[in-house]
């Protein structure tokens, strides 16, 4: 009892000391600054936050402290209360610290001290805002921040800087915008080397298609100034960046790169890089999921994946959380049941609901943040399903009560309330929505699904207003109520987001068939449900097929590289323009007359219509009843317009094409008589925005001719390098093209041409060749694949030259544009049978390279009637330059296939195997 009394004295003795000090009657010790923050920055680095705050309090509001010392004090109490997970008390105190540098925020020009703090507190603010949803705010306060850094002239400012604009303009959905803004700040390291600087590109756009041995010379040059650290830090913020847009081989080589300089610096901690790297090898695994191949690439792709996820999980609480929630999206994606992995793996099923039973708990254990916070809700999506078409969900497959997953979100719930992140609330009501139609509860479903569209509404949140418009579209139809608006608001967010289908779910772009693409087709479908349609709901039915083809291209290239606008084809008077849409069980046909009046055609179909297709372009290939099958096509398709056709009388054809009609060339279709090619000049068009249609001059008909007959030694010599393994060049072995030579002799015989043969024909070569501006045609014969994506499309030269690196070396570099590129040839390429993107492919190339007509071929044909029909091709060429009128491609690709046809060439090659696969796409003029 007295030892009890004489601490209860001594405690009393204690506050009165502290009492009489505030108070001014006793003598209190001067308050240091530099003290108090050396104290604070102890406390903060051991993780001791409620020391740090209480270091911090005797010079926050002290009258003996200088205000700019008070305002680096409340900066540092925000920095603390973000670890605490106090976002509120963070906000106030950042702002608190804002206030009182007022006085320096006027002044100009203002001293180093001055904007050393200044720049400190914005960064510090645009953490929070950043953390409360703000992304625009926190953008403008990182730009703000890193201009002082820039004229303090301090570099590793100006890297955090640019890496926290990064964040926020993905963030927003300004993806490109982003990496160029750290590729402006790589290539400023770059420029004291006058090697790379001749190397430099504009855009990260342009590192698309760079070869690997320039781009990593071109990394390992990258300097700044006795910062190794920093450049790992960018190099990491590059490679994110790069792999959000999936450029996954330059994110590839910038990773290794930061791979390679960490572990020359002793004491790096390289689980943040293991991270990194889990999310590019499982983007790549992704990929090779999607191209089909399982083989090497695919299964050491989600090895190094995982590896570098379980190195990542050995640091720190949060980084372990991370690691083990990207695990669960991994195995989900790959190894469990979909449309692209038809055989689950019931280990991975094990492994994913071993997370979900521990990873809820793990979550509570951290404080309130924006990782938090999403964590939850997504993985209560990764049940949900969703990142998926509305109405695919996996409740029933996991061990997981729905009262469950409804505790997960409502905790996000609450995580969203305590951050002031209303982005976040829109995603938890949207997966709220998708519970409760799940389990049936669709009035309900309705309401949570438009809580999360006016929440989404008010942050301009495009990503999560095209899937809330999406779900609540399904849950009208699904009550019997119209849906049309809804699609098109959903359409509307598609649009404004353009290629950005990033912010939460990276690897949307690497599922865009199962993900993405079935939005344009519901709502395309919707319209054409209506019996009768106006002219404006055609054009919007027309609009949504358009941008869907815009987004395949992007998807076929695995990356967002091209943003193109709708353009009207029906301002040429002398051409018609044919729109023929497929659907499950009918097409629709829709033709613009020269006053651009739409004519709608639906047309009913007895059979599954892509069952019908497929059988149609084996019955082209083999020979067999394939004229049986053309002329039904013809009946279904041009028989409904023959009238229109017949009044408008055009000179040629051009067909818009969307779905797997886009594997059958038109020129082919019978209507018992005699091919459409017979009648009518076709092109195909993707309906994108057409260059300059100036045409092709007839003073400008000269060539660079490239190719080879024999592949066999080539193939010996690029088998074993690795980055060719994927592309399955063995099926060219043994197969010689006899007739290149002969094909190119006779080119040159007809118009002025730079030939490059056999050896000759080489990437750099033609690059060469191609950038002396003196050559607007291109023809290339040589083996080639279009496949339904670019990683596995090519042509073969000296090595295998991949469709995104061939358009980067024709994209000329003339500003004037006066020699884009007017026409590429490739002769000898084959389309994969699997692929209907062979025409996108082909026009993607066109649009990426400035290159106006290209002219390929469907399936692999006879070489000697190849080289035949090449030659009448630019005999019609030549025929209109000497006829000094203008050159009509179109037509000229006709009378090449008319003389087929007529047995100009013989009777062996007149079935539509051999003239029908070559197709002109692009401008026919």
């Amino acid at each position: 009892m007295r030892v009890r009394r004489s601490l209860k004295w001594l405690v009393m003795a204690l506050l009165l000391v502290l009492l009489l000090g505030k108070s001014g009657l006793g003598t209190p010790t001067p308050v240091s600054a530099p003290t108090v923050f050396e104290q604070w920055r102890s406390h903060y680095q051991n993780q001791d936050y409620e020391a740090a705050l209480e270091s911090l309090s005797p010079i926050l509001e002290s009258a003996e402290v200088s205000r700019r010392n008070r305002a680096l004090a409340y900066n540092y109490r925000s920095l603390t209360q973000q670890k605490q997970g106090d976002w509120p008390g963070a906000e106030a105190a950042i702002e608190r610290s804002w206030a009182l540098v007022a006085p320096e925020r006027e002044r100009s020009p203002l001293a180093a001290p001055d904007q050393r703090l200044l720049a400190a507190i914005l960064t510090t603010r645009g953490q929070v805002q950043f953390a409360r949803g703000q992304a625009a705010a926190a953008d403008e306060s990182w730009h703000r921040a890193t201009t002082y850094y820039r004229q303090l002239d301090y570099e590793p400012g100006i890297v955090g800087g640019v890496l926290n604009q990064a964040q926020a303009l993905q963030e927003l959905g300004f993806l490109v915008g982003a990496c160029d803004r750290l590729l402006s700040l790589v290539q400023g390291s770059l420029k004291r080397s006058s090697q790379s600087a001749s190397e430099q590109v504009s855009s990260c756009q342009g590192l698309l298609g760079q070869s690997e041995p320039r781009m990593r010379r071109w990394l390992g040059e990258m300097a700044l100034d006795g910062s190794p650290g920093l450049e790992i830090s960018l190099l990491q913020g590059f490679g994110n960046t790069l792999a959000a847009m999936g450029n996954l081989a330059a994110a590839e080589m910038v990773f290794d790169e930061a791979q390679r300089r960490s572990q020359r610096l002793p004491g790096w901690d390289d689980r943040e890089l293991a991270l990194d790297l889990g999310n590019l090898y499982g983007a790549k695994a992704r990929r090779y999921q999607q191209l089909g191949i399982f083989r090497e690439g695919f299964d050491e792709a989600r090895r190094q994946s995982l590896e570098s996820y379980q190195m990542a999980e050995t640091g720190t609480a949060e980084q372990r959380l991370r690691s083990q929630l990207n695990q669960v999206s991994l195995l989900v994606d790959l190894d469990l049941a979909s449309s692209s992995n038809p055989n689950p793996d019931s280990q991975a099923q094990e492994m994913v609901q071993g997370f979900l039973t521990r990873l809820p708990s793990q979550l509570q254990q951290q404080p309130l943040s924006r990782q938090r916070g999403y964590g939850r809700v997504g993985l209560a999506c990764q049940v949900l399903r969703c990142d998926r078409p509305p109405g695919e969900t996996a409740l029933q497959a996991w061990d997981v009560s729905a009262a469950a997953i409804r505790q997960l979100l409502e905790a996000a719930q609450a995580d969203a309330e305590g951050l002031g992140d209303d982005r976040l609330a829109a995603y938890v009501w949207g997966a709220l929505g998708r519970l409760e139609a799940s389990l049936g509860n669709l009035r309900q479903a309705q309401a949570e699904t438009e809580q999360a569209i006016a929440l989404a509404e008010r942050t301009g949140s495009h990503e999560l207003l095209y899937r809330g418009n999406w779900q609540l579209a399904h849950l009208r139809e699904q009550q019997g109520l119209d849906s049309l608006d809804d699609y098109q608001r959903a359409f509307e967010s598609l649009k404004a987001l353009r290629f950005n289908l990033t912010t939460l779910d990276p690897n949307l772009r690497f599922a865009f068939r199962e993900k993405i693409e079935p939005i344009y087709r519901e709502y395309a479908k919707t319209l054409f449900d209506r019996e009768q349609m106006t002219q404006s709901e055609l054009r919007r039915a027309i609009e949504v097929m358009d941008a869907l083809q815009i987004a395949e291209i992007n998807d076929f290239f695995g990356a967002a590289c091209l943003e193109v606008r709708s353009h009207e084809l029906g301002k040429y008077s002398d051409t018609t323009v044919i729109y023929i849409l497929t659907f499950a069980n009918k097409f629709e046909v829709i033709l613009e007359t020269p006053d651009q009046t739409l004519k709608r055609y639906p047309v009913s179909f007895s059979e599954d219509i892509d069952t019908f297709l497929d059988s149609v372009q084996l019955s082209l290939i083999s020979g067999f009843n394939d004229k049986a099958l053309l002329t039904r096509l013809y009946h279904a398709l041009i028989s409904p317009i023959e009238d229109d056709l017949a009044q408008i009388n055009p000179k040629q054809l051009a067909f818009v094409l969307s779905g797997k009609i886009r594997k059958i060339p038109m020129a082919a279709l019978y209507d018992g008589q005699a091919y459409l090619i017979e009648n009518y000049p076709i092109a195909i068009s993707p309906s994108l925005e057409l260059l300059e249609p100036r045409g092709l001059r007839i003073q400008d008909i000269e060539v660079i001719a490239a190719g080879r007959e024999t592949f066999d030694s080539l193939l010996d010599q690029i088998e074993s390098q690795p980055e060719f393994r994927a592309l399955r060049l063995e099926e060219f072995a043994n197969i010689n093209l006899k007739f290149v030579e002969h094909e190119l002799t006779q080119i040159s015989d007809l118009v002025e041409t730079k030939t490059l043969f056999a050896e000759e024909f080489t990437v750099d070569r033609l690059e060469q060749e191609i950038q002396s501006l003196n050559y607007p045609i291109v023809h290339i014969a040589t083996h080639g694949r279009f496949s339904n994506f670019a990683e596995d499309t090519f042509i073969l030269a000296d090595r295998p030259l991949k469709m995104s690196q061939l358009a980067d070396i024709l994209n000329v570099k003339d500003p004037t544009r006066r020699h884009d590129l007017d026409l590429l040839v490739l002769s000898a390429c084959q389309t994969a049978q699997e692929s209907d993107r062979a025409v996108l492919g082909m026009a993607g190339i066109a649009a990426r390279a400035g290159v106006r007509t290209i002219i390929g071929s469907f399936w692999a044909v006879d070489d000697y009637s190849t080289a035949w029909m090449m030659e009448q091709f630019y005999q019609g060429l030549k025929s209109f330059q000497n006829r000094e009128v203008q050159v009509n491609k179109a037509q000229a690709l006709r009378q090449a296939q008319m003389a087929m046809i007529r047995g100009d060439l013989g009777p062996n090659y007149t079935r539509p195997y051999f003239w029908a696969p070559f197709v002109l796409i692009g401008h026919w003029n």
